[in-house]
């Protein structure tokens, strides 16, 4: 396993039309968390994401298909989990929506783990887990993938998971994951229709989230290309240096009106408290022995055909457990760090 790495994945999603012709054990605290003999056995707590409702929250859905259903223990730098998919026979598409439920639950002394789930090679999620007790926890995440819906249509297709765990004497815990696919065939939560804001439900505060929360795809793409790597560990591509550059081969189709640009990021190993790391002479210069260097600012950019089209300054998570101990044990939020970057190309 390297020491260090930005794990990176990226899509293009088109809009098209008819045109006019033309690390194992990082190197940060771990506290177990461990019960007294006399303690009474306490049920398994709940872990939450603080965000906001999905627009379909209100709604029932139509079907539900479940696509994951595995328990990683010792995956480390082993192939990731896959499963077929094709869409649910007992309610065709289109949908207006669909929605990812991610659920998980583990038990034991672990670290918090980087996820990933790609249909079709195209990266639709990416998250951390929560760090697990001796008692349990279990948590669930929704996620809105409709805008990749032009996958979801296809059948016969590969679901893939990566989440690459330790298990030993020492880290004993077992990451238990069920994903499900909720498709809706009702119309979507209308504009009109307000939740009160988590921000502050006493006042007369209301967040609208219709179509706005699909933010540059109100309109789903026609086609979406993986930017990604071959899959064999996971499709991302592992960023281990400067000058690491990963290439990947596209055509733009000749009747394109809009090209989106996805990019997935987040960081690993020695790198996973990057916006700490000293630059490689300072640590030199005080014979330090720390292998976490190359200085306290991360940005991963693409280009195409050499010229450059975005980037994503990729923001600082402090993970359970990273800083501050007193201040994290028996936390029971949870929240995903990931940076996601979306631009029109």
């Amino acid at each position: 396993m390297s020491c260090c790495y930005f794990a990176v994945t990226g899509l293009l999603l088109f809009l098209t039309g008819t045109l006019p012709s033309a690390a194992a054990a990082p190197d940060r605290f771990h506290k177990p968390f461990r019960l007294k003999s006399s303690d009474p056995k306490p049920q398994s707590q709940e872990f939450f994401e603080l965000t906001n409702p999905l627009p379909s929250d209100r709604l029932t859905p139509s079907c539900s298909l479940t696509v994951i259903n595995h328990s990683f223990a010792n995956t480390i730098d082993s192939p990731p989990f896959s499963a077929p998919y094709s869409p649910p026979s007992d309610c065709s598409p289109p949908w207006p929506r669909v929605v990812l439920d991610f659920r998980a639950d583990s038990s034991g002394d672990q670290y918090d783990r980087i996820a990933a789930i790609w249909l079709d090679g195209a990266e639709i999620f990416r998250t951390s887990t929560a760090e697990p007790t001796d008692t349990g926890i279990f948590w669930r995440v929704r996620k809105d993938i409709t805008r990749y819906s032009s996958i979801l249509y296809k059948p016969q297709l590969n679901v893939t998971m990566m989440l690459e765990n330790v298990v030993n004497d020492i880290y004993t815990g077992v990451y238990d994951i069920h994903v499900s696919f909720l498709f809706y065939k009702e119309n979507i939560v209308p504009n009109d229709v307000r939740f009160p804001s988590i921000i502050s439900p006493s006042q007369k505060h209301y967040d609208n989230l219709g179509t706005a929360e699909l933010g540059l795809f109100k309109t789903p793409p026609d086609l979406i290309i993986p930017i990604s790597s071959d899959g064999e560990r996971g499709h991302w591509f592992r960023v281990e240096s400067e000058s690491d550059v990963h290439v990947k081969k596209v055509r733009f189709p000749d009747n394109t009106i809009q090209v989106v640009l996805e990019l997935y990021a987040s960081f690993h190993g020695n790198d996973e408290f990057w916006y700490s790391n000293p630059p490689y002479s300072y640590i030199r210069m005080n014979n330090l022995t720390t292998a976490r260097g190359n200085g306290a600012y991360r940005e991963v950019f693409v280009t195409i055909d050499g010229k450059f089209v975005g980037s994503e300054v990729v923001f600082p998570v402090v993970f359970t457990g990273g800083a501050g101990l007193t201040h994290y044990s028996g936390n029971r939020s949870w929240r995903s760090g990931i940076s996601i970057y979306q631009a029109t190309i």
